[in-house]
């Protein structure tokens, strides 16, 4: 068996009664749980569990109790297709202390070599546990099951410092906002739902993203619409790219929709953190101070009882108990060499090339994108200068524009694949009109209509300079974004002069109309 995610919870109390009693609450959750998965058969300690989809699953449920310390076990083995999946819970009290462990795994019990369907989430009973109001923590770091909204500078500020806190334990997820939209409507609540106890969501505001641009520097930022994870330990001085960000614009475009984009980067950021928790989460001291207790007890009873035989029984169980567990860490250092010889070979591939998104998931940007449209046009000029000209009017352009229109990283990416158009007009490869072509790649175009074509004060407003001095009439063009607002209505005008063999870019800016 494979273990495919871990959760642990804890939480102090103000008494070893009221974590008693807190105890009770949280197993009561996992018996409704229980009970609304289907029906209970048979007795105590094994008993079966029939799923209201007719499966047959095994549950093993344990209750002990030494001094004023409980411990709780469920064991749940529920039957699919190709794997069987275990739930394995541990609820436990220690003086003040209350700690949860919940360890799912899935495999095969025979040896069978064929492929495993199984996609794992977080249950539901780990969820209504975080929502009972206790105050629980995973590693020293407070848990929710809902997302914070941070929504004015000094939140920015406050943000920054809470992401270079040493002392935090969980990563953060950011979910920025553009023009007051997230990616999809209620995303920051899905992705806090999907990673309870395993991740801390914020959703940020325009004026908060900004000022954590200012405070941490354009590498460490998130904004318009992305979506960013920064794990424990931030420190300037290290790789901004070991935090991996996915820009709104790049998952809409590989996705198609903002629905589908939602899906995608939902199910990325939950395989990643619920494949992460089973090398990085343990069992809390609390649980592990209990089952010391029991044994102990156990022992001293059996002592008393002058049952030397019982004695050593428990010592081998004991030892048993060692070699087992050995045997798991072993099995969690073998995984962990091999996925350091994945990631390993995923370096190497991307060192060659960016690899394909698949239809569930998406990689993170390779690049930070640009936060302001002078910022894209800039990258735009530095980097395609061997195949796009400039004109001088489109500096004047870009400042009529809102610094965040499009969004920048929009405008970005028509540059990039109007140099693609370019460098196939040199070879004479396009197979169909330009603004064709374009539009096929994504990026919307189109020509002026002739109504304007035969207007001269139209044509008089879309006439620039080329990048040599002269004044040139430009008509194609291309609808990075639709605004309702002038300045955030972006559009790029160019046109392809084949005496220069380059494509002049007379206007990134507003609407000239």
């Amino acid at each position: 068996m494979r273990n495919v995610a871990k959760y642990s919870l804890t939480s102090t109390c103000q008494s070893p009664e009221e974590a008693t009693s807190a105890l009770l609450k949280t197993k009561a959750v996992i018996d409704t749980w229980l009970d609304q998965k289907g029906t209970l058969e048979g007795e105590q300690p094994q008993r079966n569990l029939r799923l209201k989809d007719g499966r047959l699953a095994e549950v093993e449920m344990t209750e002990l109790e030494v001094d004023q310390s409980k411990l709780s076990t469920f064991k749940i083995s529920e039957p699919n297709p190709t794997a069987t999946f275990e739930t394995l819970t541990t609820i436990a009290c220690h003086e003040r202390e209350l700690a949860v462990h919940c360890l799912l795994k899935a495999g095969t019990q025979e040896t069978r070599i064929a492929p495993m369907n199984f996609d794992a989430y977080c249950p539901k009973f780990i969820k209504r546990i975080v929502d009972l109001g206790q105050d629980w923590h995973a590693g020293g770091t407070p848990v929710s099951l809902l997302p914070t909204y941070l929504r004015d500078r000094q939140s920015g500020v406050d943000l920054s410092r809470t992401l270079q806190d040493r002392n935090r334990t969980l990563p953060i997820i950011l979910v920025s906002e553009y023009e007051g939209f997230q990616l999809h409507p209620e995303l920051d609540t899905a992705i806090a739902s999907d990673l309870c106890g395993l991740a801390t969501v914020i959703k940020i505001d325009e004026e908060a993203a900004w000022t954590l641009t200012e405070t941490l520097g354009r590498e460490w930022s998130c904004f318009h619409g992305a979506v960013r994870i920064y794990w424990p330990g931030l420190h300037l001085d290290h790789d901004p790219f070991y935090h991996p960000l996915w820009t709104a614009d790049r998952l809409i475009r590989l996705a198609g929709s903002n629905r589908a984009a939602a899906s995608r980067i939902r199910n990325t950021l939950r395989r990643k953190l619920l494949a992460l928790s089973t090398l990085t989460v343990h069992e809390p001291e609390c649980i592990a101070a209990v089952q010391q207790q029991l044994r102990e007890q156990k022992t001293h009873q059996l002592r008393e009882a002058k049952d030397y035989d019982g004695v050593i029984r428990l010592v081998e169980n004991e030892r048993d108990e060692a070699l087992l567990s050995l045997m798991e860490k072993q099995e969690v250092i073998e995984t962990q060499l091999q996925i350091i010889d994945n990631q390993e070979t995923t370096i190497r591939h991307l060192q060659k090339e960016r690899k394909r998104d698949d239809e569930d998931s998406v990689l993170p940007e390779i690049e930070i994108p640009p936060q302001t449209v002078a910022d894209a046009v800039n990258t735009s000029k530095s980097e395609l200068s061997d195949t796009i000209v400039f004109g001088l009017d489109v500096d004047a352009g870009v400042k009529s524009l809102s610094p965040d229109a499009g969004p920048p990283s929009k405008i970005l990416l028509y540059l990039r694949k109007l140099a693609e158009l370019t460098q196939l007009l040199r070879d004479g490869n396009v197979g169909t009109g330009q603004t064709q072509w374009l539009t096929q790649q994504g990026c919307t175009s189109t020509d002026e209509s002739k109504t304007t074509l035969r207007n001269s004060s139209s044509m008089a407003r879309r006439t620039w300079d080329d990048g040599s001095g002269s004044k040139t009439k430009f008509s194609l063009h291309m609808k990075p974004a639709e605004g309702t607002h002038p300045d955030r209505c972006v559009r790029i005008y160019f046109t392809y002069d084949r005496q220069r063999d380059d494509m002049i870019v007379g206007w990134v800016g507003r609407h000239p109309d």
